[in-house]
């Protein structure tokens, strides 16, 4: 017992600020190095991130740091953690953020909510190549390991919360995770630091809070260092997934069209573990990361159905088929009638537009605008035929996801033009259109 108890006692990292320097990884002492970017740091006013301010500001760089708080308004003592934190950053000069928001709890539960809103503030606050420092511990990271294996995760899940990853315009960087709970702790009292308790963090009803009361404390009466070991378990799989990761692109890439869809007849003939793996490290190069559940709803939507335009939504994408191709696109958007100025370019969400006229021409700009598609129109072809429009986007080859957004050029109430794919023959030689659809929303290629 004696001999286990040294190697506890050894094998313990104390938070101190040189230890923390000694830990950051490459890429952000670059950054502290050879700049003077901001350095954004998410306070809540509790423990772990009242001490990263402390350090941080010990160090000499309370000119560069910008604390980022976010009232959520879900405990009565919100409005006091709001006060503490900017009186905090006031006494150590630093710029103090502060936002005060209403959850939305109608699609997601209170903690999912709270987390999607604190990450759109933090997001709406970085500037460009700037790092996001949260405080996230070695004792979070045990609890985030623990809760996915509860949900049954898969390799990416294990490796728990990345270190670092990017998001909008910057970088979020964990450098706490080597350091357990207790040497926070330790750190604060010694420095006679003060903080916040978030009453919410006892109650036992959300599934991180009885992992962090009750099943880590059982894993430490069996091995003292479980949090930090768990956490270094963590960082391990981290890295064999990101080595996995990239030898998958090696395969993926002979898979993939000009245009980066994924061709579904080269894993078609795979077993279903097999066509769900490719399909989630087809999906992780667009930075989406699906359940089990809906992995094995976009199998069978989009590789066992073959007679239907299967279409699955991402909160910030959707998937569609096209010739047997999966397609990873943004998210609809409503277009709406323009306005034109003669010979001006004007930019849309997915294209740019410009019409002129012929020279000598008498017709009026005003008279011309772009506006939805119609419901129902025939169009006349140079060959003197008519052809109903959706007969036209078959024979055209136009994707389902671009019909709604090509730009509909009406004279006054008559449609003379669909992008530059189709000219009224009338009006051929009477308008120029020059049309061109950005890579934001993809036109297939081979």
């Amino acid at each position: 017992m004696g001999s286990k108890n040294f190697i506890f006692r050894v094998s313990m990292m104390q938070l101190s600020q040189s230890c923390f320097f000694a830990k950051l990884n490459n890429q952000f002492k670059e950054y502290l190095e050879q700049g003077q970017g901001p350095i954004y740091l998410g306070l809540s006013g509790g423990v772990d991130s009242v001490v990263l301010l402390h350090v941080l500001v010990n160090a000499g760089f309370c000119h560069r740091i910008r604390a980022l708080h976010l009232h959520h308004g879900l405990s009565e003592n919100a409005d006091d953690w709001f006060d503490y934190c900017q009186s905090l950053c006031h006494e150590y000069q630093v710029k103090f953020d502060g936002h005060k928001v209403t959850l939305d709890t109608r699609k997601h539960s209170i903690e999912e909510a709270a987390r999607i809103a604190r990450y759109d503030f933090f997001d709406s606050k970085l500037s460009d190549n700037a790092y996001l420092l949260l405080a996230h511990h070695a004792g979070d990271q045990a609890e985030t390991l623990v809760f996915r294996l509860l949900r049954g995760t898969g390799g990416k899940g294990l490796a728990g919360m990345p270190e670092e990853r990017a998001l909008g315009r910057g970088f979020v960087y964990r450098p706490l995770l080597p350091f357990t709970k207790t040497s926070l702790i330790d750190y604060a009292k010694m420095h006679s630091l003060q903080w916040v308790e978030d009453e919410s963090n006892q109650d036992e009803i959300y599934t991180r809070n009885y992992i962090r009361h009750r099943i880590i404390p059982k894993l430490q009466e069996f091995e003292p260092d479980a949090e930090r070991r768990i956490e270094q378990a963590a960082r391990r799989l981290a890295f064999d997934y990101r080595m996995l990761a990239s030898l998958s692109q090696e395969k993926l890439s002979g898979w993939q069209a000009q245009d980066l869809s994924l061709k579904l007849d080269d894993i078609a003939l795979l077993d279903q573990e097999q066509r769900v793996f490719w399909l989630r490290q087809y999906l992780a190069q667009f930075s989406i990361s699906l359940t089990q559940a809906q992995m094995l709803a976009v199998d069978s939507s989009f590789l066992t159905v073959k007679d239907k335009q299967p279409c699955f939504y991402h909160k910030s994408a959707r998937l569609m088929r096209y010739q047997n191709r999966l397609y990873v696109l943004p998210l609809e958007r409503l277009t709406q009638d323009v306005s034109l100025k003669n010979s001006q370019t004007i930019e849309r969400d997915f294209d740019s537009y410009s019409l002129a006229f012929a020279e000598n021409s008498a017709l009026e700009i005003s008279d011309f605008s772009l506006k939805s598609k119609p419901e129902t129109q025939i169009l006349t072809l140079t060959n003197g035929h008519s052809r109903k429009l959706k007969k036209w986007f078959n024979d055209e080859q136009i994707p389902v996801w671009w019909r709604e957004q090509l730009p509909y050029l009406f004279y006054q109430d008559k449609l003379v033009a669909i992008g530059d794919i189709w000219i009224d023959p009338n009006w051929q030689s009477l308008i120029q259109i020059k049309w061109l659809p950005k890579s934001e929303l993809t036109w297939p290629k081979v």
